[in-house]
């Protein structure tokens, strides 16, 4: 066999491959050739389609994750839709994790293709993409407003900021059976957890909170004191390596002296 040299080759023949998987189940153990294709592709395709290998790519044909993938490249997001598309054409998604690198865009289109997403997804992460930010937020927020089914929801690591809570919190309130909310190391700052905990005040499912990693002072743990009395069955809460001192810390523990805490992380908080 004639190995490719050049990346467009090589990028065109790792699609053939993608393309010629089953769409129920993606093989832990891939075609021969693609082992001799790998050996001459660059490093960051390289390293995209040895995540793409993993065996967990998909899970009994309901949930479908890609994770550690470092899709920084927009041929390798676009081949990652594509297959997500195809799979949720033939199965119920309960699933959804994109995880490293992922973009938003064409997020809206997929989920408006796919109705029976509305009712079956449960479970949505999309993390570690720091270039995905509040007008990638919003992206997201909007692909997932019709999704009403939805018990956990994780978006750490995006620099989602204040300007993207603001865009993701009303569709929060659309999420009746919203149990988990992971929002760590955002930069939210005071105003963005203060538009979280403002936010939430009728999700009344929610039983764990990850605000950890925020730049969170103490004004800010105030207003989640304020209103976190509403989160009637919130068992774990991570408030960790914010900057929310003495008296944020005070007036925040006061307020969940009322609640049923099982897991409480006030770490480094200064």
């Amino acid at each position: 066999m004639l190995l490719p040299t050049s990346a467009t080759t090589a990028t065109s023949a790792l699609e053939q491959i993608l393309h010629s998987i089953p769409q129920d189940v993606w093989h832990s153990v891939w075609h021969p050739s693609s082992t001799a294709i790998l050996s001459r592709v660059s490093k960051s395709m390289h390293a995209t389609v040895r995540a793409l290998r993993l065996p967990d790519a998909v899970r009994m044909s309901r949930d479908w994750w890609l994770r550690g993938t470092h899709l920084t490249g927009r041929t390798k997001w676009v081949i990652a839709l594509e297959r997500l598309n195809t799979l949720a054409a033939s199965a119920t998604l309960t699933s959804i994790a994109l995880h490293c690198g992922s973009q938003a865009w064409g997020l809206v289109a997929f989920c408006e293709a796919h109705p029976r997403l509305h009712a079956s997804l449960q479970h949505f992460s999309l993390t570690s993409n720091g270039n995905l930010g509040p007008t990638g937020t919003a992206e997201v927020a909007r692909a997932l407003r019709t999704c009403t089914a939805i018990t956990d929801l994780e978006l750490s690591r995006n620099d989602v900021r204040a300007a993207g809570v603001c865009s993701l919190t009303p569709v929060l309130l659309t999420f009746p059976h919203l149990r988990r909310l992971a929002l760590a190391k955002n930069a939210l700052g005071d105003s963005g957890v203060t538009a979280v905990a403002t936010g939430l005040h009728l999700c009344a499912a929610l039983d764990t909170l990850d605000l950890s990693g925020n730049a969170m002072q103490a004004g800010g743990a105030i207003e989640l004191a304020n209103h976190i009395r509403s989160f009637s069955q919130l068992t774990h809460l991570d408030v960790g390596h914010n900057h929310m001192q003495n008296l944020g810390a005070e007036i925040l523990s006061h307020a969940l002296a009322h609640l049923s805490i099982r897991h409480l992380d006030f770490s480094d908080n200064r």
